[in-house]
């Protein structure tokens, strides 16, 4: 989430972030969060008031009883009771409007940095710079899932018995590239200073909630029913909540983590399960890059995420092209 003094203090700056992402439908909950943020201070500022109120009350009782004014005493009781129900009532407010300022401010997405291209969709991105050629054969490229099966490796009908649309089977020499892909980019990231992680498969939803709006979590993320546990969508989730209620020393840092986990993804919405293929799918694994850093050095150790990235491919001959993503 956005830091919510930074909406207090500039919502015009806000509003023009959403416009830039063209996402006008959200610009009303930049007022929404101003009006609710101003009346759970306000609600704030009540509690205060009354449990200060409360303290002073309660130590008169005991003096008053000490010099035998009873009745003052008791009259000062009610008082308190009276308080602590007004400060029931405030609580559950407080709570009720916290809670609606949290789910819109989830909502309202980040500050886009300068450089990035302002536009619609893909084709604004903008290609910055190319690795390697890519190979133009001289015949028709087939579909990829054409290739798995000329090697018998995927078998999808079997999978959609089983499992319904989105998963599939693999086999013979194209799970053992399956398998061989994930160990060579674990051993990768090893070399490069990376510490391996295994991470929990399953998460709290409030790990996730520090990440994603709980729309998209009910969207994107299998739970556990009868459970506060939902099915990682990826493993980066699992790998920046390890460090919730934490305090990493300075000197520590930066942790360079990668993480092997499988990931589940129900894969509604715009996107969608492919017809065909195991492109978007309900499972899939993945081998993660992780950061934890100072601020001041997030822009530096990006660039080395990214270069990982391109040398990896470049390390299989596969050509890259660094795209610029459009707002």
């Amino acid at each position: 989430m956005i830091d919510i003094k930074l909406l207090r203090e500039n919502p015009e700056l806000v509003k023009e972030n959403i416009k830039k992402k063209f996402q006008e439908e959200k610009l009303k909950l930049v007022d929404e969060v101003l009006d609710l943020d101003e009346k759970l201070r306000s609600f704030k500022t009540e509690g205060d008031n009354l449990r200060s109120q409360r303290n002073k009350t309660s130590k008169e009782i005991g003096a008053l009883m000490g010099q035998g004014k009873k009745e003052a005493a008791e009259e000062a009781k009610k008082l308190v009771k009276e308080i602590n129900d007004k400060l029931l009532h405030i609580e559950a407010q407080t709570e009720e409007f916290a809670q609606e300022v949290k789910k819109r401010m989830q909502v309202i997405p980040q500050i886009i940095d300068d450089t990035v291209p302002i536009g619609k969709d893909d084709t604004e991105n903008v290609e910055i710079e190319k690795f390697g050629e890519p190979l133009v054969p001289d015949y028709e490229i087939p579909y990829h899932i054409d290739i798995m099966e000329s090697f018998d490796g995927v078998d999808l009908d079997a999978a959609r018995e089983t499992s319904g649309a989105g998963f599939y089977y693999l086999r013979g020499d194209i799970a053992r590239l399956h398998s061989a892909i994930l160990s060579y980019a674990r051993d990768f990231m090893i070399d490069r200073g990376y510490t391996y992680y295994i991470p929990p498969f399953m998460i709290r939803s409030d790990v996730v909630t520090g990440v994603m709006s709980f729309a998209e979590m009910e969207d994107m993320m299998y739970k556990i029913e009868g459970e506060d546990l939902y099915l990682i969508g990826t493993s980066e989730h699992s790998m920046i909540g390890k460090f919730i209620n934490t305090i990493t020393e300075e000197e520590k840092m930066p942790l360079k983590m990668t993480s092997y986990s499988p990931c589940f993804r129900k894969e509604v919405g715009a996107h969608g399960i492919e017809e065909r293929g195991v492109y978007r799918i309900h499972q899939f694994e993945k081998q993660e890059m992780v950061i934890i850093c100072k601020p001041e050095d997030s822009k530096t150790l990006y660039n080395e995420l990214w270069k990982n990235t391109v040398d990896f491919f470049r390390s299989l001959e596969i050509p890259v092209r660094t795209l610029e993503c459009c707002s």
